[in-house]
């Protein structure tokens, strides 16, 4: 079983290096792209808000977010508007954000350890 798993985060996150640790620990390679490092994956994020929705993908729980002009933190942000705030302030990324094959699944706890293993186990 091939599986392409490639994560998204920033590379100093815990919940990113305890991702990619468990991945490891399941025999299975990562690729991971440091969103502040790498740049911003705009064409990818677009495809997460159709997936999951704008809400999704924005952690209003960061110091990033507290800290950003009210302007900036509208409860109710389009898409697009979502999209341009995170191109600017990639911290604001929900993390991890994991893609496997057509799957995306946002944040690393235990419900999404389960609903990962799951779509793994349909590979099989």
């Amino acid at each position: 079983m091939i599986v392409m798993i490639q994560i998204y985060g920033l590379k100093n996150c815990d919940r990113c290096r305890a991702a990619q640790k468990w991945f490891k620990a399941q025999g299975l390679e990562t690729r991971f792209h440091d969103v502040r490092q790498d740049g911003f994956p705009v064409k990818a994020a677009k495809g997460w808000v159709a997936a999951l929705g704008a809400e999704s993908v924005v952690n209003r729980r960061s110091t990033t977010w507290r800290q950003l002009p009210p302007a900036h933190r509208a409860p109710d942000m389009t898409p697009s508007e979502t999209l341009a705030l995170l191109g600017e302030y990639p911290a604001l990324l929900k993390r991890p954000v994991m893609e496997i094959d057509d799957r995306v699944f946002i944040g690393f706890n235990d419900t999404v350890k389960a609903e990962i293993t799951r779509a793994l186990e349909s590979h099989s």
